[in-house]
C-alpha cells in the first residue's frame, strides 16, 4: 500500500494525487490519500473530493470534518494510533520541487510520500486514465446549465490568479 500526503491548494492536490495513481499502478498496489493536514485546521479546504477518483481511500475517515469538539477529540486519539501503526513506514520526502526523483521507484510498498511531485515524468504512462478522473462532480442545475450554454455558445477564455500572486499585487511587488 503507497501512502501519498494530500497538501496545498487544488492544483498541489491533483498532482500528488496524479503521482500516488501512478505510483501505485506501477507497484500493483493499493492507494491511500492522507488528507490529515485538511483536518487539523489547515489553512486551504481539502478541494480533492470533489473528483471521481478510482483511489479515493483515506486514512481518516470522513465523520472527523465536523467541528464539534467531540470529533477533534477523537480525531486526535485516532491519529495517534494511526501513527503507532503506521511505524514501519518510510516516509520518503521529496527532495528538490519539479526535479524527477527516479529513486522513487526502488523503495518498497511500505511508503509514505510527502512533496508535491509536479513533473509530468511520475504520471506520464497514465495520463490519459488520471484525466478521466479529473472531471469534477457537479450537480445538474440551472444555473450551471446557463452558464455552460453561454461558454460553449462564445470564444471563451479562462484566467487563473495564483494567491502568492496577489499577495504580492497588495504589496506592490508586481
Amino acid at each position: 500500500m503507497i501512502i501519498v500526503r494530500i497538501k496545498g491548494g487544488l492544483g498541489n492536490q491533483l498532482f500528488t494525487y496524479a503521482f500516488g495513481y501512478a505510483i501505485a499502478r506501477k507497484k500493483k498496489c493499493d492507494l491511500i490519500l492522507d488528507k490529515s493536514l485538511y483536518f487539523k485546521g489547515y489553512f486551504r479546504p481539502c478541494e480533492i473530493d470533489n473528483f471521481e477518483l478510482e483511489f479515493n481511500k483515506s486514512l481518516i475517515p470522513r465523520f472527523f470534518k465536523h467541528p464539534n469538539i467531540v470529533c477533534k477529540l477523537l480525531f486526535k486519539a485516532y491519529y495517534k494510533a494511526l501513527r503507532l501503526v503506521c511505524l514501519d513506514r518510510i516516509t520518503y520526502r521529496e527532495k528538490q520541487n519539479y526535479v524527477f526523483d527516479k529513486n522513487i521507484y526502488k523503495t518498497s510498498q511500505k511508503v509514505l510520500f510527502d512533496g508535491y511531485w509536479q513533473n509530468y515524468r511520475y504520471f506520464h504512462d497514465y495520463r490519459e486514465e488520471i484525466r478521466d478522473q479529473f472531471k469534477r462532480s457537479l450537480p445538474n442545475s440551472k444555473q450551471i446549465k446557463l452558464i455552460q450554454k453561454q461558454i460553449v455558445g462564445q470564444n471563451a477564455v479562462a484566467l487563473h490568479i495564483r494567491r502568492g500572486i496577489i499577495r504580492l499585487i497588495k504589496v506592490g511587488n508586481v
